[in-house]
């Protein structure tokens, strides 16, 4: 019977929570320290897990024999905590989208990254068996220690360069962050109006529905793409008088859009 093998999990946000109740239910795998800056914060979690790992806030009580060392610590904060590491074996992986692989590669050898493609919230549960992951290894041995790890942890698993994960990163960014913050946008709006907001959930369901079953360029409706230039102009004077910021947006998205549809701006 193989042995288990051992992570240390590096963080205490978002992702290293969902990455922690994910390998809690991995038979193959076990969970045995969590670092993070704040003390009480890595004991939090580490009592949410059954493996109950040891908790800490020292880089030099990091256990040096583990199999897995995954950092998920915010980017800035990477090269710090790489370089107070004490020496240790097993693979180091990070799992941030916009980080070259090279950067941790003077730090240790034996390196890789597991990005995993998703917006994470620790109040949200997640499926992980539908989450794309994305592997890069410093060699083959690595690569392929990295694809087990992965492989455990969703069936949607693909090699990318680094070059290639920036490219996923800022497309991820235009189509979740920012879009997340237009729905802010519009919340706010409603609200302002003293409308109510979750009157927009089934538009936005809608709209996601519909890119599942056709591409985005087909799914796109709306004033901007069938010229509908009295109503934009109805729609930035209002936003105008309230918030210019958002009307210049407003204008810039319109202009986007119209760009797209001009050699064949057909009717919704």
């Amino acid at each position: 019977m193989e042995r288990k093998l051992n992570v240390v999990l590096l963080g205490t946000g978002n992702v290293a929570y969902h990455l922690a109740k994910r390998l809690d239910q991995i038979e193959d795998f076990v969970l045995i320290q969590i670092y993070g800056r704040r003390l009480e914060k890595a004991r939090e979690m580490a009592d949410a897990i059954d493996s109950q790992p040891e908790a800490t806030d020292q880089t030099s009580e990091i256990v040096l024999d583990a199999d897995y060392y995954i950092f998920t610590i915010s980017d800035s904060a990477l090269l710090t905590v790489w370089r107070n590491m004490p020496p240790t074996s097993g693979i180091w992986l990070h799992t941030a989208g916009s980080v070259p692989l090279s950067t941790m590669l003077p730090y240790h050898t034996a390196s890789g990254v597991l990005y995993p493609l998703q917006t994470f919230s620790k109040e949200r549960r997640l499926d992980w068996s539908s989450l794309p992951i994305y592997i890069e290894g410093a060699n083959e041995f690595v690569k392929k220690r990295v694809e087990h790890l992965a492989s455990a942890l969703s069936s949607l698993v693909y090699e990318a360069s680094s070059e290639q994960r920036q490219q996923i990163h800022l497309a991820a960014v235009l189509a979740c962050n920012f879009v997340n913050h237009l729905f802010t946008l519009s919340e706010d709006w409603m609200l302002r109006h003293s409308l109510e907001p979750k009157a927009l959930l089934p538009l936005i369901e809608e709209t996601v529905a519909k890119v599942k079953v056709m591409t985005a360029r087909e799914a796109q409706t709306g004033p901007a793409k069938r010229a509908d230039e009295a109503t934009m102009l109805k729609h930035q004077t209002m936003l105008s008088e309230v918030n210019p910021n958002l009307a210049k947006l407003y204008q810039m998205l319109s202009q986007s859009i119209g760009q797209m549809y001009l050699k064949n701006p057909a009717n919704d």
